[in-house]
């Protein structure tokens, strides 16, 4: 269907060379896309509040930073779902459950040495949180970076299935995909028990 859709922007961009002759080509050849039942590796966020400002976090291209720090379990997250993360550890902390969340803000440059540092850390278990496919994500990038340096905590990821998604409403979707606050909080404890 992508290739479809591709395919139909880029023969009307073909045909002319003015700015309106590639603005409609561009629309004509993704407006089919939601149609034709085509899939993105990721559901869409929504609404997300600002949560970054309140642990005085800036972006450094690369860098990683421990905004939570924990015993036992360890968040390595991304995106929507270092939100998310925050917001399991906090529920999890009213059942004596020590969580860290670790932000991870670019999959490409890994901030290797940071991983390593806390997943090293004895004791916790390690879980890869994003809004993404199992596949190509941060969680396969950390498998990948553990593994490689012999470093071998337990290791969970709470990641979409490589598959196509279902459409509905974000909370239905995120709680059927493990991804909501309460299936997250009872899918860590499950593991630790």
């Amino acid at each position: 269907t992508l290739l479809f859709s591709m395919g139909t922007e880029n023969f009307i961009l073909a045909l002319g060379r003015s700015a309106p002759a590639w603005c409609v080509g561009a629309a004509l050849g993704w407006v089919g896309i939601p149609l034709m039942g085509a899939n993105l590796d990721v559901l869409l966020r929504g609404n997300v509040p600002l949560v970054l400002d309140e642990y005085d976090y800036k972006f450094e291209l690369g860098k990683a930073k421990l905004l939570r720090d924990g015993q036992d379990v360890l968040f390595i997250s991304t995106g929507l779902m270092t939100m998310r993360a925050l917001e399991t550890a906090k529920a999890l902390a009213a059942d004596k459950v020590d969580v860290a969340v670790l932000h991870v803000p670019t999959i490409k440059p890994l901030d290797v040495a940071t991983i390593l540092r806390e997943a090293q850390r004895p004791g916790r278990l390690v879980v890869v949180a994003e809004n993404h496919t199992v596949v190509g994500g941060l969680g396969e990038a950390v498998a990948t970076l553990l593994l490689c340096n012999g470093v071998t905590p337990p290791f969970r990821q709470m990641v979409l299935p490589d598959e196509f998604l279902a459409a509905g409403a974000l909370p239905t979707l995120h709680d059927r995909y493990g991804i909501s606050c309460a299936t997250m909080s009872a899918r860590i404890k499950g593991w630790l028990a």
